[in-house]
C-alpha cells in the first residue's frame, strides 16, 4: 500500500518533488520505507524517533545530478484512477478494490505503467501510451470514453455502466478492442526476470531514450534481478 501511494504521487505530478514522511517503528522498517521513496525518486524523511539509514542522504545526492535531475518517467500502461467512482462506491469499496488488484497485477508482472486521474485526463496523458486498464470505473462520461476508446483497454469489475452523476446507463459503454489484463506483458527492450514481489520503477535518460534507470523495491531482501539486453542499451 505504501508503494501504491509513493508510486501514485509520482504519477500525479512527474516532475515535482516528492517528500515522503514515514512513521518507521525500527530501522527495518525506516529502510523499506526509504527504498520505497527511492525508487519513484523521492526524498525520505522519517517522523519518528526511529534510527534514519546509514548513508541515505549521501546515497540520494550522489544520484541527484547523474540520475534522479535526469529520469523521465517511463511507461507502456495506463491504469485509471477515479476520485468520483472511489467516492461513489463507498459503501462497498468495489472501485478501490479493483482498481488495488489491477495494480497488484501489473507491478507483479512488472510491467511499466503509469496511475493516470480520470477526472483530469487528457489525450497528452495517454498518447505515447498502450492499453488502458479500467477497473470498477463504473462511472464514465461521453468526453471521457471518447479519449480512452481510441486505446485498447482491460476491464476488471464494472466498468462504464453509469454516466458521470453515476446515474444508471440502459446500455453499458462499449470499448472497441478489448484485452485481457493477464495478457498484459512489458514491451521494453530488453528482458527482465525477478521475483513477482519485487516492484520494479522504470524511468529513460531525458536526452537519450535508450538509456534506462531502473529502480526496484521488494519487502524481502530474498531472490534475484537478471537483466538481459542488446550492446545498443
Amino acid at each position: 500500500a505504501a508503494f501504491r501511494m509513493a508510486k501514485f504521487a509520482r504519477d500525479i505530478s512527474p516532475t515535482q518533488p516528492i517528500l515522503y514522511l514515514g512513521w518507521p517503528a525500527s530501522l527495518v522498517n525506516a529502510r523499506r520505507e526509504f527504498a520505497i521513496t527511492t525508487a519513484v525518486s523521492g526524498n525520505y524523511y522519517p517522523t519518528a524517533d526511529a534510527p534514519y539509514p546509514s548513508g541515505a542522504f549521501k546515497f540520494l545526492d550522489s544520484l541527484r545530478t547523474p540520475v534522479l535531475n535526469r529520469r523521465t518517467p517511463y511507461a507502456e500502461v495506463a491504469l485509471i484512477y477515479s476520485a468520483r467512482n472511489k467516492d461513489w462506491s463507498y459503501l462497498t469499496d468495489a472501485t478501490f478494490e479493483s482498481y488495488t488488484q489491477a495494480f497488484a497485477s501489473l507491478a507483479e508482472s512488472h510491467v511499466p505503467f503509469r496511475i493516470v486521474p480520470l477526472e483530469s485526463i487528457t489525450s497528452a496523458d495517454i498518447e505515447r501510451l498502450g492499453t488502458i486498464v479500467l477497473a470498477g470505473i463504473a462511472s464514465i462520461s461521453e468526453a471521457e470514453l471518447d479519449l480512452l476508446k481510441t486505446h485498447p483497454v482491460a476491464l476488471a469489475g464494472e466498468n462504464g455502466t453509469r454516466d458521470e452523476w453515476y446515474r444508471p446507463r440502459r446500455q453499458p459503454l462499449q470499448f472497441p478492442t478489448i484485452v485481457p489484463i493477464s495478457s498484459i506483458q512489458p514491451q521494453v527492450p530488453f528482458q527482465l526476470t525477478a521475483p513477482a514481489q519485487t516492484h520494479i520503477e522504470y524511468f529513460t535518460d531525458s536526452s537519450n531514450r535508450n538509456r534506462f534507470f531502473l529502480f526496484a523495491f521488494t519487502p524481502d531482501k530474498s531472490g534475484s534481478i537478471v537483466l538481459k539486453f542488446t550492446s545498443s542499451l
